[in-house]
């Protein structure tokens, strides 16, 4: 993948029409690239196979990606790799130098959890951090593919950072940020001082260390392992589990949300496949999706960029406080309370269980399930969320018409057009959200089954707080306040 500075500008500009998705490039080799040349010739003399296509690399579109070669038709398989050429668990532990530091030594189980099943991509972080500095690592092709600085929020200056105008999202930067912080102050200076042999002050530096992080975090694949976990053991079986690895070749292969990339690997064959996700042409550049089902907050902070078009995994979190209900206990239908809702593009809040949560909030004490059904009022409930959705919309530095304006502008600045490309994201999710809670509220066709209303106001459930892996991938987080229309 093209994770470096200009990746993320191709990928927005090229589907506002300034680059072809398939531009004729046939002419270009690898030869016009001694990287590519060196990891191509790496992965085939290693037992590795290319079939069909060949690494480019293109500075002025952003970096390398792969091209056809021949005519490839869908799901026809152009790269496998054997398990040896996979930088993962199972090499490290069988061929890395510092195996046992990373498997046994006390600061790393400080830092990374005890024992791979509780640090696999710490772990992974570290291994890479040491091996990426070694000249005659066996992956050495494969590093060299890797960019000096891949793109990220974590570099980004507060003043870019601002540009984003969304708390959540400058929350995951500073939450990234801090740790990386965290686990390189508990590593170094301690691994520096006491493996010299290994780990060079002048190497092992903390730009070093978020480097590393970056390219694992951006770069891994999920892929199989013959290391199971029971308890406190590790076994080895022939079985597929989920494990973190580093694909040479195939993590060149750049985004687009339209196409899934086909891939497979199994512990039997011992290769990673990669299969075309559609049928390409000579000079067509391959894609794959990185995950449809991610949000546009996932793309950003993992990858650097938001794909194009409007993803329905995009969605705005609505909280209630803790101090909107100091004396009421959710009114829940399930075994817990829902006091986060979402807002998609579609427009519509689920669950439906916040609606009512919410609705509690508004209202005075509450004795009964019955004194809440006789005062409920659907229509209010949505006019306050309307009205609260209208205000933070209104609230915004700049309008999502301001935002559109500045894209036909063009591309200026990396850091000033990602945080564009966010801005006109959520914003969207907003207008679309805003319009159907107008439709809702003025056609009313939305009456519930009078069975559901048979609710318990059960004391016992505390109030449900939202996990970070919900509300944390919005782009966007309203904090609701208890106010009621009528």
């Amino acid at each position: 993948m093209w994770v470096v500075v200009f990746a993320f500008a191709f990928t927005v500009i090229h589907d506002l029409g300034f680059i072809s998705r398939n531009p004729n490039i046939s002419n270009i080799s690898e030869k016009d690239d001694p990287i590519c040349t060196r990891l191509t010739e790496w992965i085939l003399s290693n037992g590795g196979q290319i079939d069909g296509v060949v690494c480019v690399n293109r500075p002025e579109s952003g970096g390398r990606g792969v091209i056809a070669s021949k005519q490839l038709t869908f799901q026809e398989p152009y790269l496998k790799l054997p398990r040896h050429l996979w930088f993962y668990r199972e090499w490290v532990e069988a061929n890395s130098t510092i195996r046992d530091i990373i498997n046994n030594d006390p600061a790393v189980n400080l830092a990374c959890g005890s024992g791979w099943a509780h640090g696999e991509t710490c772990r992974m972080i570290l291994a890479l951090e040491y091996e990426k500095h070694q000249k005659n690592s066996f992956f050495r092709p494969y590093f060299d593919t890797f960019p000096e600085r891949p793109t990220s929020l974590i570099w980004w200056s507060e003043k870019d950072l601002e540009g984003l105008q969304s708390q959540v999202l400058l929350d995951e930067t500073k939450g990234s940020w801090d740790w990386i912080n965290e686990t390189y102050d508990e590593l170094f200076p301690y691994l520096t001082d006491k493996y010299p042999q290994h780990f060079s002050p002048e190497t092992s530096t903390h730009d070093s260390w978020a480097i590393s992080v970056v390219h694992v975090w951006a770069r891994a694949f999920s892929c199989s392992s013959s290391i199971q976990h029971n308890g406190s053991h590790s076994v080895r079986r022939k079985r597929k589990i989920k494990a973190t690895g580093l694909m040479p070749y195939a993590d060149l292969i750049n985004h687009q949300s339209y196409v899934d990339g086909p891939y497979s690997d199994t512990y039997e064959t011992g290769k990673f496949v990669v299969k075309a996700a559609e049928c390409y042409k000579p000079g067509a550049e391959l894609y794959h999706s990185y995950g449809s089902h991610h949000s546009s907050h996932h793309f950003l902070s993992t990858y650097g960029f938001i794909p194009n078009g409007h993803l329905k995994a995009d969605y705005i979190s609505l909280l209630i406080p803790e101090s909107a209900t100091p004396n009421k206990k959710p009114l829940t239908v399930a075994k817990k309370g829902q006091n986060v809702g979402f807002v998609g593009v579609d427009g519509m809040i689920y669950p439906e269980e916040f609606l009512l949560n919410f609705a509690v909030s508004t209202m005075p004490a509450l004795t009964s399930a019955r004194k809440f059904h006789e005062n409920y009022d659907e229509t209010a409930t949505l006019k306050s969320i309307h009205a609260q959705l209208e205000a933070t919309v209104d609230a915004f530095p700049t309008s999502l018409e301001d935002d559109l304006m500045e894209v036909e502008q063009g591309f200026k600045t990396y850091e000033s057009w990602a945080a564009l490309m966010a801005r006109v994201r959520f914003k969207r999710v907003f207008e679309a959200a805003i319009m159907a809670l107008e439709y809702r509220i003025a056609n009313d066709e939305y009456e519930e089954d009078a069975q559901e209303w048979e609710m318990i106001y059960d004391s016992e459930f505390e109030t449900a707080r939202p996990s970070s892996s919900t509300v944390g991938m919005s782009l966007y987080v309203v904090h609701l306040k208890n106010i009621s229309f009528q």
